[in-house]
């Protein structure tokens, strides 16, 4: 959070920066770590932006005037231009990347969120809570990676830190847009969007599905979350799913390499005869015409 008596008209959010998806940032340092009192953040104005994530506790910054409270699931973006301080002790966890932007020139721009993005921009919020019980978790899993990236040796080591941190960036920019937008979020923290089931069904198509717990999973009446998917995207939950399933049976049967029995387990049909029968439904010919695209080669 943001003390919002001593940030100058700044709020939470109003500062963003513009991120080209195109080109990975380059990072230079990352880690994660703790403190404890006594020690309190030094001071400094650095040559390259740093991005905090908070992964439990607090920290409490002061850059250039402006106050910010941090606390768990807390990032802030802090700016090369600007000398940032710690302003009292206390205890917290983080990970944290030093890096330059991943394009000509060493800046990112500076807007507003009414700043219109042309194609490949993304808006990077300075400061931003991830509330999304899906993105901390996901955000949780790429931090829990910053400590072994960090002590790695290797000429990919540069790469994998800025295809990381390039990870991390995308999950909170995408998040502080929802928020942005006014999505509402349901009990259990995940959005009743199209986008976020859809998200949902693509990690987990191997799984298997049923409608209460799927019901269950996001905390709404199943039957409810349907007519919603369904209004956003003329497709029931149901049918999606199965387009996903028989994507991915595609891309193996393309392979050559498995046989129907095989890929109907990995992707999440109960047999070989059930995926014949959904597979045809859906591309309108049987998974045997692949194999035959697929020997003819």
């Amino acid at each position: 959070m943001i003390d919002s008596d001593k940030n100058e008209g700044h709020g939470m959010g109003e500062i963003y920066y513009v991120l080209n998806t195109n080109a990975l940032p380059q990072v230079s340092a990352l880690d994660s770590c703790g403190q404890r009192p006594p020690y309190v953040h030094f001071k400094r104005k650095y040559h390259e932006y740093i991005l905090y994530v908070i992964t439990s506790g607090e920290l409490f910054l002061d850059e250039e005037g402006i106050e910010y409270h941090l606390e768990e699931n807390d990032c802030i973006l802090l700016d090369p231009t600007r000398t940032h301080v710690g302003i009292r002790t206390s205890s917290y966890t983080f990970c944290y990347f030093h890096f330059l932007p991943g394009y000509a020139g060493n800046r990112y721009m500076e807007v507003d969120k009414n700043y219109l993005l042309n194609q490949g921009e993304v808006l990077f919020p300075k400061i931003h809570r991830i509330s999304n019980d899906e993105t901390i978790k996901i955000c949780r899993e790429l931090c829990d990676r910053v400590h072994d990236i960090s002590v790695e040796g290797g000429f990919l080591k540069r790469q994998k830190a800025s295809a990381l941190l390039h990870m991390i960036m995308l999950e909170i920019s995408e998040d502080a847009r929802n928020q942005e937008h006014g999505q509402k979020y349901n009990s259990k923290g995940y959005l009743l969007t199209a986008k976020e089931l859809e998200r949902y069904i693509k990690r987990h198509y191997m799984d298997d599905f049923d409608s209460e717990g799927l019901g269950d999973k996001f905390g709404y009446n199943y039957d409810h979350l349907n007519r919603l998917f369904k209004k956003e995207t003329g497709s029931t939950i149901y049918r999606y799913l199965v387009q996903v399933r028989c994507e991915e049976a595609q891309k193996l049967l393309q392979t050559g390499y498995y046989s129907n029995e095989e890929i109907a387990a990995r992707v999440g049909f109960a047999g070989s005869d059930h995926l014949s029968h959904v597979y045809k439904k859906i591309w309108g010919y049987p998974p045997s015409y692949e194999n035959r695209k697929t020997n003819s080669k």
